[in-house]
């Protein structure tokens, strides 16, 4: 990875660390009751974002290791189902470039 490529994230399943445009970012949505975790659209929200490589199995390994409650710092409620819709649906948009 070179300067060019923007900022670097880590999978919270693998702890890979890629570009940012490279995984899929999830975000804790505290208006709904209780909060809960759902993927992010580009540009669509700032502050604290938890990144996932887009297959299933850092999604599981995240969940087994407890890496969204430790990104966001406190405990979350998970719908596995609807984070893997949500790695699926990422994964037949194209990817956008990030850059400034």
């Amino acid at each position: 990875m070179n300067k060019s490529d923007g900022p670097e994230r880590m999978c919270i399943g693998c702890g890979r660390r890629a570009a940012q445009g490279e995984l899929v970012r999830f975000f804790l949505d505290e208006e709904s009751s209780p909060p809960g975790v759902v993927r992010s659209s580009p540009g669509a929200r700032t502050g604290r974002g938890a990144y996932l490589c887009a297959d299933g199995g850092c999604l599981d390994l995240a969940l087994r290791s407890k890496g969204f409650s430790r990104t966001f710092r406190r405990p979350v409620d998970i719908e596995r189902n609807s984070l893997l819709d949500g790695l699926e649906e990422a994964n037949r948009k194209p990817r956008e470039k990030i850059g400034r």
